[in-house]
């Protein structure tokens, strides 16, 4: 990819925004279009897009790396300066896309209409997540781009982000957009990440960290689960929580209802301290209903 910066100096908002925005969204666009980009502090950079047709129906897409940029290019310098060998290759960028139906929209548009002009932020901070907002208005509009640092649930600027995170959530179900989702969702603050995707067998996805102030949800969570119902535990993206959380998963295990589990090697780990056996930790959603299918667990 020809724009990407090549070194960490040339690294800047500008230059990863130009590079993470779609292709084929020029100014022509008769619509109004809403972007954000999302620079975490350790998980790859991702910019989210929504636009919108006068109709009210429109294209959402996510782009990201395959690996954060930040790091890859400070890997080549440092390996670039101590060898001989080519170095590493650069990240490669991926997008996907969904189709907005009209209704989709309505939190967007509110928390665009409350931002003041002007509003934004340049505070910077190490553990957190730098974001860059654009809105234009229409076609031949003037583009509109203002930052934050970290805001907190409730403030005017934290609704945008969330607001374009929550209509990705609900459009795009690719794995790995789903994955970079969920990396965001720790890095807003989004809530409990957890997911109840329904289904039979019932299937609950947890992902990103927990921490002992989850502890109160996750049990609420787990307590209004029907019981006798086999489950699907998705950790497969899944980072850690602390072990004073263990006992919960252990008295969710104690449920007569079978369970499966699927786990990232983080997740792993955590699984086999509870109790889990390996034998009910599984590859994939395809084997465990294979596994529920032949009454096996």
């Amino acid at each position: 990819m020809t724009n990407l910066p090549e070194t960490q100096n040339a690294y800047t908002e500008e230059a990863v925004f130009a590079a993470l925005a779609p292709r084929d969204l020029d100014a022509s666009f008769p619509g109004a279009v809403f972007r954000a980009l999302y620079l975490p502090s350790f998980h790859p950079e991702a910019m989210i897009t929504v636009a919108i047709a006068p109709d009210g129906t429109g294209e959402v897409s996510i782009a990201s790396f395959d690996r954060n940029l930040w790091y890859a290019l400070g890997e080549r310098q440092r390996r670039g300066a101590a060898s001989r060998k080519a170095p590493p290759s650069m990240p490669l960028r991926w997008e996907e896309f969904g189709g907005l139906r009209r209704g989709q929209s309505g939190d967007l548009l509110r928390a665009a209409a409350d931002l003041e002009v002007g509003e934004g932020e340049r505070r910077h901070g190490i553990d957190g997540i730098r974001l860059v907002g654009e809105i234009r208005a229409g076609a031949g509009a003037l583009p509109r781009r203002f930052d934050a640092w970290s805001p907190d649930p409730g403030d005017k600027l934290h609704a945008y982000f969330a607001s374009l995170h929550r209509i990705a959530t609900d459009v795009l179900w690719a794995d790995r957009a789903v994955r970079r989702l969920e990396q965001l969702h720790g890095s807003l603050r989004l809530g409990l990440p957890v997911r109840d995707l329904g289904g039979k067998p019932r299937r609950l996805r947890i992902f990103g960290a927990l921490s002992s102030r989850d502890e109160g949800a996750l049990r609420e969570l787990f307590g209004a689960l029907r019981r006798d119902v086999p489950m699907i535990v998705d950790m497969s993206n899944f980072d850690g929580m602390g072990t004073a959380l263990h006992p919960v998963f252990q008295d969710f295990m104690a449920r007569p209802g079978p369970i499966l589990w699927l786990a990232s090697d983080r997740a792993r780990g955590h699984l086999r301290d509870i109790g889990v056996l390996d034998s009910q930790i599984v590859e994939d959603v395809a084997e465990a209903l294979a596994r529920f299918a032949r009454g096996a667990t």
